[in-house]
């Protein structure tokens, strides 16, 4: 018997049988979560997003994501350089101004031009060549930092005692606060 108890254990550097149909699911969604749940693993919801992310740490999983992407890369013919250079060609495409023609192909003096499709590209490759910040920085006085607090937490949310709504419940009728008798009596003494 293995020393996990009977389970397949793969060598070091070697993909489990679970792992190899993670990078697969992922490769194919491109969701880690999904792709954790695809594989077999039995965690859900807010765990299984925590586990395929511990999942993506491990350098046997990444080597082996990255082999399968540059494999499929590979057969398609297509490479960083293809797709940023298609990106460029659609700016200076869609940059331009192209006459419009009517039915009888005789130019009507009007010119088009696509801007959609331009800052669409212009935003992927400067996505690509990492122009845009991935969160929004907020900064307080003299550009200093803006101090975060947590508004409420699950103890915030959780309803209070019974004493302190009748403490609440007498400030805000406008009555004394109950003395050490009256607190829970029904009927006035």
């Amino acid at each position: 018997m293995s020393p996990c108890g009977g389970l397949a254990v793969a060598k070091k550097g070697e993909l489990s049988g679970r792992q190899r149909l993670f990078v697969q699911a992922l490769d194919s969604s491109g969701n880690a979560t999904e792709a954790y749940i695809k594989a077999g693993y039995q965690a859900r919801g807010a765990s299984a997003r925590a586990n395929a992310s511990r999942l993506l740490t491990h350098a046997n999983v990444r080597a082996a994501l990255a082999a399968l992407r540059a494999a499929r890369a590979g057969k398609a013919d297509v490479d960083a350089v293809y797709v940023l250079r298609r990106l460029k060609d659609n700016v200076e495409r869609a940059m331009q101004a192209v006459p419009v023609y009517d039915d009888a192909g005789n130019p009507t003096g009007a010119y088009s031009y696509d801007g959609a499709v331009a800052n669409g590209a212009l935003r992927l490759l400067g996505l690509h060549l990492g122009m845009f910040a991935g969160r929004h920085e907020h900064t307080g006085a003299n550009a200093r930092p803006v101090r975060a607090e947590v508004l409420h937490d699950d103890e915030s949310l959780r309803k209070p005692p019974a004493d302190e709504l009748v403490r609440i419940r007498r400030r805000t009728l406008g009555l004394p606060p109950a003395g050490n008798g009256e607190r829970g009596k029904r009927g006035g003494r």
